[in-house]
């Protein structure tokens, strides 16, 4: 027994620390991530597939037995449009063609993203209570975004086009990037979503008057020139998942085939 558990580690042990994904392989992984997992750390752009998948599946598969459940998210900081500006036009320049949807990033769009998935926090944490959700605004501008929960890390890039990372929790990777995580999210910005978000009553659609006092409450100030019609597609973003189905970059033509 002891001469076989031996071989038994020594295959784990030579198994790759990193396992690249491809298509379709992201969603069924990330899907198997959200199961079960009373964590999830992200850092990434503007966290539209958090806020329109992750966050309410997590809420969802935890709610049944009242599960504790810890969010943590790290995105560009809206209030900073010289970043948002820089980030879209870094997009711009690596779309790979005119129907690349890519290409019409704007910053403003990415701003927009940006301040629903904050406002999407404070309003989830309202939703459920068991719910832990942290918020940093960064002005660092990557291209990957990282998934971590319990069980599983995933790096991706710009959607199911590229290939992906899949680190599982014991390899050495996934404690590496863990700490990484850890070390960016305290160099950020983070904005009090438990506490402020918590005195806002933001059932069902909030008004854009309450969405406006909430950030600034938050300190995550809205553009002045921002009408009342902009602030309610934020408030769309941020509480429909249906309105912006895992898009692929803001600012995309309207009508465009919408997949990440």
């Amino acid at each position: 027994m002891a001469t076989a558990l031996d071989r038994v580690d020594q295959k784990i042990d030579r198994l790759p620390a990193v396992r690249v994904l491809n298509g379709t392989e992201v969603g069924e992984w990330l899907a198997k991530a959200r199961r079960d997992t009373a964590v999830w750390l992200f850092r990434g752009g503007t966290g539209t597939h958090t806020r329109a998948v992750t966050l309410p599946e997590c809420v969802r598969l935890a709610r049944p037995n009242r599960q504790g459940l810890r969010v943590r998210i790290e995105i560009l900081d809206p209030t900073r449009s010289d970043v948002c500006d820089e980030y879209a036009a870094l997009y711009r320049r690596l779309a790979t063609g005119p129907e690349d949807d890519a290409s019409t990033w704007t910053g403003d769009a990415t701003r927009r993203e940006s301040y629903a998935t904050v406002l999407a926090a404070c309003w989830w944490k309202q939703q459920y209570a068991p719910l832990k959700i942290e918020v940093g605004l960064t002005a660092t501008i990557s291209t990957f975004r990282y998934d971590m929960s319990s069980q599983y890390l995933m790096v991706t890039q710009r959607g199911p086009r590229f290939q992906a990372m899949l680190v599982e929790r014991g390899r050495p990777h996934y404690d590496y990037w863990e700490f990484e995580l850890d070390m960016s999210f305290d160099q950020s910005r983070q904005i009090p979503v438990n506490t402020v978000g918590s005195r806002y009553h933001l059932t069902g659609q909030p008004d854009p008057a309450k969405v406006r006092e909430l950030f600034h409450e938050l300190s995550v100030e809205l553009p002045a020139e921002y009408t009342d019609r902009d602030v309610g597609e934020i408030i769309t973003k941020a509480i429909d998942p249906r309105s912006n189905p895992l898009v692929r970059g803001a600012g995309e033509p309207s009508g465009a085939n919408r997949q990440w």
